[in-house]
């Protein structure tokens, strides 16, 4: 994981299932998930930049 302090980026790879269906797991590391201030149960949106890079953020939440 690299972490880009300045603008609160982090670099994490993804895991390959080792199906070869392509799909990958994300594992969000505690450091990555506590400094966000994330929890269990939010909901998080994805965002494709380019390819291979994306941008993981919480769904801003609307509450009644």
């Amino acid at each position: 994981m690299q972490a880009h302090e300045a603008t609160k980026q982090w670099r994490v790879p993804l895991i390959d299932v080792g199906d070869g269906s392509g799909d990958c797991i994300l594992e969000l590391p505690d450091e990555v998930v506590t400094s966000l201030g994330w929890r269990e149960g939010d909901v998080l949106e994805v965002e494709q930049l380019t390819k291979g890079e994306f941008v993981l953020r919480k769904k801003a939440t609307t509450e009644s």
